[in-house]
């Protein structure tokens, strides 16, 4: 075994936080838009669109922290997606 800090053993398990709205705001805001605008998403008539699109433009553009519900539909979406199609 390596020569390890015999703490690092020792110590509380720790979480790490993933940067999800970073990557929302680069890497998957074009994901965001294909997906939550499509046709597919809204011919489930599960939400408000009007709400949706709001949630997304006051996310990109206007510094509201809404993260968590884009995360979330963009999830319950893309396993729509791969469970019923």
């Amino acid at each position: 075994m390596k020569n390890y800090d015999k703490d690092i053993f020792k110590r509380e398990k720790k979480g790490f936080e993933l940067p999800i709205k970073k990557w929302m705001k680069d890497d998957l805001k074009p994901l965001i838009y294909e997906v939550l605008l499509s046709e597919s998403f809204k011919s489930r008539n599960l939400f408000n669109q009007t709400y949706v699109e709001k949630l997304i433009n006051d996310h990109m553009h206007k510094g509201r922290d809404n993260t968590y519900k884009i995360w979330i539909l963009l999830c319950l979406e893309l396993w729509f997606r791969n469970v019923y199609e």
